[in-house]
């Protein structure tokens, strides 16, 4: 083999190593670590494009570490190198947002949807539709300030945008919530089009079946989005399964939703009291009363506070004469 080419080889094995052990380190939360591989990678890079990824992707490790100076730098010198990838400008608006900055949030999330649009060949009759939505649903008409502040809340709290940095699910659950369930659709049908084992989109799919009454559709939406989770993605499930467990209880499906809440608390999250106490009132609809107990006083233990499970372990002591 020529020499020239060897060197060729081995330098771009090399680049790409330390970015792999930027990426591990990252998902393994040692962001330091990530910021040094991912800073070596930088020197290594050749291709501009390379280059901007790793400016990138040091950003997101600095805004884990919450150096919101370091990651805006970053990200800005992701773009100057390479106005075309839309993943900086998200990541930048992401991080306005945890600096309240949200009029420049709003601009870079906007910068992205475009660059999102114009790299889908195929899919540009959706571009003006999606902008609409976007304008729309985002404040950029100054009297919506409601979904405005909807919007940022979901990219502020809910980790799974963030982490996956992916701004058609910001739109979809957007829309989901405002109950404009046909733009909705419009946006998750081209991810499910891309992809149809997109578990985060069927479960939002499931979720506007469910908004719109059809219990059984959304019933097979969950279904898969647990099926393709537990194949593809190492996803908290706990909310696909409640998602399921409420579809079974629309249809009446108790014996079901009762096994469906039991694996969304197994899955653990941060509503597994809610979930003990909705177990507890599908296991009293089935006469199971004591283990209705045990489910209530189970949500009590992770919440005090929760007033109406106190007065269900009332209630059906009561009943029972104890």
């Amino acid at each position: 083999m020529n020499r020239k080419l060897v060197a060729v080889t081995e330098s771009f094995e090399n680049r790409v190593q330390v970015a792999n052990k930027g990426r591990r380190c990252h998902e393994d939360g040692q962001y330091i670590q990530a910021i040094k591989a991912y800073t070596d990678a930088i020197h290594l890079a050749h291709k501009p494009s390379e280059k901007a990824i790793c400016y990138s992707n040091r950003g997101a490790s600095k805004l884990e570490l919450n150096d919101l100076y370091g990651a805006i730098k970053d990200f800005k010198k992701a773009i100057e190198i390479c106005t075309g990838l839309s993943r900086p400008y998200f990541n930048l608006g992401a991080t306005y947002v945890r600096d309240r900055s949200y009029d420049l949030a709003h601009k870079y999330f906007t910068m992205a949807i475009a660059l999102c649009m114009d790299s889908r060949g195929g899919h540009e009759p959706y571009s003006s539709d999606y902008y609409s939505i976007w304008c729309e649903y985002t404040g950029h008409q100054p009297q919506n300030s409601e979904s405005r502040t909807l919007f940022i809340s979901k990219l502020d709290f809910r980790s799974v945008f963030v982490k996956y940095l992916d701004p058609d699910l910001a739109l979809a659950s957007v829309c989901i919530d405002l109950k404009d369930y046909k733009k909705a659709s419009k946006v998750l049908a081209v991810m499910l089009r891309e992809n149809e084992k997109d578990s985060l989109a069927l479960n939002m799919r499931g979720n506007i079946k469910f908004g719109t009454e059809d219990y059984k559709g959304a019933e097979c939406d969950f279904l898969s989005a647990i099926r393709y989770a537990i194949e593809c993605i190492p996803t908290d499930r706990s909310t696909f399964y409640a998602n399921l467990g409420k579809a079974y209880i629309r249809q009446g499906k108790y014996d079901l939703a009762s096994d469906a809440y039991a694996k969304a608390i197994e899955q653990g999250g941060h509503s597994k009291a809610e979930h003990y106490s909705v177990l507890g009132g599908l296991m009293y609809e089935q006469g199971r009363n004591y283990e209705a107990i045990e489910a209530f006083k189970n949500a009590l233990k992770l919440d005090s506070t929760r007033v109406n499970d106190h007065l269900s372990i009332a209630g059906i002591y009561f009943l029972l004469g104890e």
